[in-house]
């Protein structure tokens, strides 16, 4: 007998035994009429309902062995299975804005001065105590200024010798939440605005990407407490305004 993938099937020990079982019953009621080999109706009945026992058991038994068969190791596989999976959906993400840096800063907190590797630093370990969002007309401290990163805030830093026309351009260009403003001496860019670990620097007040940078990075999953307070800290020297939250 053949399964369905036309390959011989063979028969287990105890499938042996079965038939062998059926053949001595229906020899044992075998009688002798005249010299010759006569089967009786009840026989004949009875080999006829084994015959058709035996039949269905190498029927189911081909079918398992065509089912096993179907894949290598002897594991059934459906179509899908055996198919190429399809690639894990992931969220789109923003484009990134031309000429943003990206950073690896932990955060942590310290007391005491910190060294940062850039400059305004973009994260990092910082103090305890964030300072209070809004506009400053002196240098903050760079260990507060960094906890509002932590925060979500954006921080724009401009050299003291911007032009009053560019200062006033940026401080209109400030959300009312999480924005910090401030002079920053020794930069390498006249503006730079930073959120944590990622930076952008720019020539002017009017470069559309600062815009951008705010709306993109401004309490950002990419920092670690985005929307935690960013009040009811540290008052430095030179403060206008504030945030209201």
């Amino acid at each position: 007998m053949r399964n369905g993938q036309d390959r011989r099937v063979p028969l287990s020990r105890a499938t042996k035994a079965l038939l062998g079982h059926w053949l001595s019953a229906v020899c044992a009621r075998y009688g002798k009429r005249n010299g010759t080999m006569v089967l009786n109706a009840q026989v004949r009945n009875a080999a006829v309902k084994k015959v058709g026992i035996a039949l269905t058991v190498l029927w189911s038994i081909g079918m398992l062995a065509g089912c096993t068969a179907a894949s290598p190791g002897g594991t059934a596989r459906s179509p899908a299975a055996s198919g190429t999976p399809s690639p894990t959906a992931t969220a789109p993400t923003a484009a990134d804005i031309p000429g943003v840096a990206h950073y690896v800063n932990a955060a942590s907190h310290v007391n005491g001065p910190v060294k940062y590797a850039e400059s305004p630093p973009v994260g990092g370990a910082h103090s305890p105590v964030w300072l209070n969002c809004g506009i400053y007309t002196a240098a903050v401290p760079n260990e507060n200024a960094v906890h509002d990163l932590e925060h979500g805030a954006v921080w724009v830093t401009y050299d003291p010798a911007l032009a009053v026309d560019q200062i006033a351009a940026l401080r209109a260009l400030l959300p009312a939440t999480h924005a910090l403003m401030s002079p920053y001496a020794g930069m390498d860019s006249p503006i730079v605005i930073s959120a944590w670990n990622v930076q952008l620097k720019v020539a002017t007040a009017s470069d559309p990407r600062l815009a951008q940078f705010v709306t993109q990075y401004r309490n950002s999953r990419s920092a670690p407490e985005p929307g935690a307070p960013c009040t009811g800290g540290l008052d430095a020297p030179g403060r206008l305004s504030s945030s209201t939250a």
